[in-house]
């Protein structure tokens, strides 16, 4: 029971910490939106696949999470250099 009201949980965590630890490696804004665009393309096939369905969260949650953070490259946030 306590698994079940887990489950988002992992997957916003997990997809978290997947773009944290991309926001330290510098990412440029077209990989940004690169990776933005291949998570929702993603989340659009598993949405589709019977087993993958389950798990749709964890590329949603990448993309919402990289959109964030091009969001603050593009206000200049992030930018380190």
């Amino acid at each position: 029971m306590l698994q079940r009201r887990l489950e988002s949980g992992w997957g916003v965590l997990i997809s978290g910490a997947v773009v944290a630890a991309l926001v330290f490696n510098g990412l440029t804004f077209g990989e940004w939106r690169l990776l933005m665009a291949s998570a929702m393309v993603t989340t659009i096939g598993m949405l589709f696949h019977r087993r993958l369905r389950h798990f749709m969260l964890l590329p949603s949650c990448i993309a919402l999470a990289s959109g964030i953070a091009l969001l603050a490259l593009s206000l200049g946030m992030l930018t380190e250099r």
